[in-house]
């Protein structure tokens, strides 16, 4: 044919990546039935062929490196057909973030600083990259890590450098960033501020001050619209005679989730070693997280609920001015928790908006001091004694910060001291077997009509 009449031919990715690597988008790729064969065939064989305009293509060597990109899960059909599996002889999962390290930090800062090049944001003087990778941090919950995911960011570092531009300046600076994320923030959290608002109004039932038998604030998260955000929950316990032991209204109610369930059943093997190593326990303690209607989940609440109970058992007030997080085992030891900054900054918000009184705060897990990435002003509170954090590690040393009073440990003879809230809560139980057995024994006759 004449040279005007042959097929024009362009290379395809394929031949553009020749002598280098390929990175594939898998889920992409397996979508598209005829992309999916080629692409198989060019891993078996180390040749592409694709079909031209009228007649096939010649063959060509593909001598790429190909890496394939996929999101979690998506790996699944490689993994049930074994032929596919030899095309993938290597896989890496990466997580959401990586170690905070200073060659880390410096290579986010760099990733920045090249968007910022790449997009025509500007220069970010020192204050702002400084600033940019604290908010970074936050976005992972941890500070010892980094995130892999940086569009939020960018998202806030774009809408910086734009209100930097029409003030004429000539570079980015921290409070154009600062601006620019509080300003994402309200974009994307009216829900928190409706929850918020019912709270601090008293619509919400929620006390910053004073003290209660038997009622405790719990702290927990929700998420919306990609913003997770804490806010208090008030946990409160009843106690009376009874074999049915601990109740979970949250169950009862099928709006509790089998962790949650699972929480609220380690404190009776709690309460069965502390209390129930002499006398079988004998009493009723109904659990309710108040005003809440959607799902419970998760053991977070553990703590909380376990407080309450002894505060209503030994009749003893626990500090409203306080708030609980932390999951507790059998053995009354404190366990992580997830959330914690957002829980924090969440009854923070709440105290700030109807007045720090300097004795506020919250009882966390001490494990869970490394993922705190606090706000500034919360930070400043902090530093000022405004408001208060309790690290603990024991329910007894909980307890403490919530009553006032020791816990209690028992003697040389087996005895809690009278005062102690254990001397109480023992005492109480005693009470309720009594009650209970004679109960049994005299029973009250019903009317016969």
């Amino acid at each position: 044919a004449a040279p005007s009449e042959r097929p024009r031919v362009w290379p395809g990715t394929i031949h553009q990546a020749a002598g280098g690597f390929l990175l594939l988008d898998l889920t992409e790729a397996h979508e598209s039935p005829e992309r999916w064969q080629l692409l198989q065939s060019m891993l078996r064989t180390g040749v592409a062929a694709a079909p031209g305009p009228g007649r096939p293509l010649p063959p060509a060597p593909a001598d790429a490196r190909v890496i394939l990109l996929a999101r979690p899960g998506a790996l699944e059909f490689v993994e049930e057909d074994p032929a596919l599996q030899t095309l993938v002889p290597v896989r890496l999962e990466l997580g959401d973030t990586v170690p905070r390290t200073p060659s880390s930090t410096l290579k986010l800062d760099g990733w920045f600083a090249a968007r910022a090049l790449s997009f025509g944001w500007g220069r970010l003087d020192r204050e702002a990259r400084a600033l940019t990778i604290d908010l970074a941090v936050r976005l992972t919950g941890r500070h010892d890590q980094l995130p892999l995911a940086t569009g939020p960011l960018e998202e806030v570092l774009a809408f910086a450098a734009g209100d930097a531009a029409k003030a004429s300046e000539g570079v980015v600076t921290a409070g154009r960033v600062r601006a620019a994320w509080h300003a994402r923030l309200q974009r994307l959290s009216p829900v928190e501020r409706q929850v918020r608002a019912m709270t601090t109004s008293g619509e919400v039932k929620v006390e910053t001050s004073g003290s209660r038998v038997g009622v405790v604030n719990g702290l927990a998260v929700l998420e919306h619209g990609g913003v997770a955000f804490g806010h208090p929950v008030r946990i409160t316990a009843v106690v009376s005679i009874g074999r049915d032991g601990i109740i979970d209204v949250e169950r009862e109610s099928e709006l509790g989730g089998a962790i949650h369930t699972k929480g609220v059943a380690i404190l009776r093997g709690y309460f069965s070693k502390i209390f129930g190593q002499r006398r079988p326990l004998s009493l009723r303690a109904q659990l309710v997280v108040e005003q809440s209607y959607g799902g419970i989940e998760g053991d977070s609440a553990a703590a909380a609920e376990l407080f309450a109970v002894l505060s209503e058992l030994a009749g003893v007030p626990l500090a409203q001015h306080r708030a609980v997080t932390g999951s507790v085992n059998q053995l009354g030891e404190i366990q992580a928790i997830g959330g914690v900054t957002a829980k924090i900054e969440g009854f923070f918000d709440v105290c700030a908006e109807r007045g720090l009184t300097g004795d506020q705060g919250v009882i966390f897990p001490r494990v869970n001091l490394r993922h705190l990435v606090l706000r500034e002003d919360v930070v400043a509170a902090i530093g000022a004694g405004r408001f208060h954090l309790w690290p603990i590690e024991r329910v007894e040393e909980g307890v403490g910060v919530l009553t006032g009073l020791e816990a209690g440990e028992r003697d040389l003879e087996g005895h809690f001291p009278a005062a102690s809230v254990f001397g109480r809560v023992e005492r109480r139980l005693v009470e309720l077997a009594e009650h209970l057995r004679a109960s049994e024994m005299y029973p009250v006759e019903g009317n016969e009509g």
